[in-house]
């Protein structure tokens, strides 16, 4: 080769171009290539003049080349033919997102404190009953007639009141107060029970007519007179008075019934309307 200078091409499989020069002090440089992996391209050499025959080349010892340092691949573009390659500029890899930081934790609400359970109510004892004595009861009193008062009595003795009357009771009121007879004309004996009584006042001076031992009269309290007469073919009786009250009441009942036909009333002798009756003056 002219002037001295040797020239060897290396291609390296980096794909850098080393050129040695010989007969140079400098330290070989390394140049990048624009082209990434792609293979060089060799152009015709030019004829170069001669001035003068070239002097025989002394053997050159080849200096060790150091390792071309190790770069990442390029991805390869092949440009089309007279179109420059020019160096893109390399984006910045995306960075990952940095990682959200964790919320702070909400402290964990403290639990209410336990209610205190309800104790249940006490159950109320029912209070023990009072013990009642039951009191006595009292005696029937007798039944008392409705007091309506009888229509038409007139006081006076009846008429012809005598022993030996058909079978009936005699009731009249005169000057000597008040009074109860009893007839009959029957030989068998008829039994004549009633009572006399008050619904206020008293009675006063009761006497007996012709009352014998198994005849029953009693004054059993200050208003009530109770009696029963046997009665054969004669007349009994009895006389009493009373005071504070206007009406007197009467139950007359012949062999235990009741017969108002034959009850004759006041000097008219009038029937009363039912066996219990009462007369007011």
């Amino acid at each position: 080769m002219g002037h001295g200078f040797s020239a060897v091409l290396l291609v390296l499989s980096t794909g850098c171009t080393i050129t040695t020069r010989t007969g140079g002090a400098a330290s070989p440089e390394p140049i990048a290539s624009n082209e990434a992996s792609r293979p060089p391209r060799h152009r015709p050499a030019k004829p170069r003049p001669q001035s003068k025959p070239a002097e025989p080349a002394q053997p050159v010892e080849p200096t060790p080349t150091p390792p071309a340092p190790i770069r990442p691949a390029r991805p390869s573009v092949r440009p089309e033919p007279g179109q420059d390659i020019k160096a893109k500029p390399t984006k910045p890899a995306p960075s990952e997102p940095a990682a959200p930081k964790p919320a702070p934790a909400k402290p964990e609400p403290k639990p209410a404190p336990a209610k205190p359970e309800p104790k249940p109510a006490p159950v109320p004892v029912p209070p023990k009953p009072p013990v009642v004595v039951p009191k006595p009861v009292p005696p029937p009193e007798p039944a008392k007639p409705e007091i309506t008062g009888v229509r038409g009595f007139v006081a006076g003795m009846p008429a012809g009141l005598k022993a030996g009357l058909p079978d009936a009771y005699w009731v009249y009121f005169d000057d000597q107060g008040w009074h109860l007879r009893t007839t009959t004309d029957n030989p068998a004996v008829r039994k004549f029970g009633g009572q006399i009584f008050l619904a206020e006042g008293a009675m006063a001076d009761v006497r007996a007519y012709r009352v014998e031992a198994q005849d029953r009269l009693k004054k059993t309290s200050a208003q009530l007179i109770d009696f029963g007469f046997e009665t054969i073919g004669e007349m009994d009786g009895v006389d009493f008075k009373f005071t504070g009250s206007k009406c007197v009441q009467f139950k007359l009942l012949i062999d235990g019934k009741p017969k108002p036909t034959q009850i004759w009333l006041g000097a008219n002798k009038v029937h009363p309307p039912g066996s219990d009756f009462a007369i007011c003056l």
